[in-house]
């Protein structure tokens, strides 16, 4: 589902002129996130939390 969710962003980012090199970058930070999950085990991204010191 997350693939999904990147696609459909990435497109609107082209759709919304981002430059390519922008949208290269949110491909490699996204694709970075989708293996963190896959790793962690995380089935859905409502599920991260951020732990604040």
């Amino acid at each position: 589902m997350l693939h999904r969710y990147c696609s459909q962003f990435l497109a609107y980012c082209q759709l919304a002129d981002f430059s390519a090199r922008s949208i290269q970058a949110l491909t490699i930070r996204l694709n970075e996130l989708a293996n963190f999950l896959k790793i962690k085990r995380i089935r859905s991204v409502k599920k991260v939390r951020y732990l604040t010191a």
